[in-house]
């Protein structure tokens, strides 16, 4: 297979303008000693202000980190003891329930309302 001589012409790189300088014609040179307008300033402070306040919330973090932490482990202790003692009560009534009696009561509730039926009979004995 013969080898084949392929050339390309390549781009001619343009040149970089370096925008990172500002256009002293365009932009206004602030005199030194000038104040800046009471928008600015007002824009200024709040920035500011926001900026503390994220710094104080930081270092507040930092600081009450170990606190918070065992503080909220003991409230999910609380009520996980809690949890287990409503959990406690619930097996105590499947445990401490007799399923004969509560049937013996359901019916004497039935015969205090007028019905009757004898349940521990057997067929036979209530056909004839």
């Amino acid at each position: 297979m013969p080898s084949q001589n392929i050339s390309y012409e390549c781009p001619v790189a343009v040149p970089v303008v370096d925008s990172v300088a500002p256009d002293l014609q365009k932009s206004e040179i602030a005199e030194p000693g000038s104040k800046p307008e009471a928008k600015e300033a007002k824009m200024i402070m709040r920035i500011r202000h926001k900026k503390m306040k994220k710094h104080k919330l930081k270092k507040l973090r930092k600081r009450m980190y170990f606190l918070w932490r065992k503080q909220k482990l003991a409230r999910k202790a609380k009520r996980m003891t809690i949890y287990n003692k409503e959990l406690d009560a619930i097996k105590a009534t499947g445990e401490n329930f007799d399923a004969e009696e509560f049937v013996r009561g359901q019916l004497a509730k039935a015969r205090r309302g007028g019905y009757y039926i004898n349940v521990f009979e057997t067929k036979q004995q209530q056909l004839p």
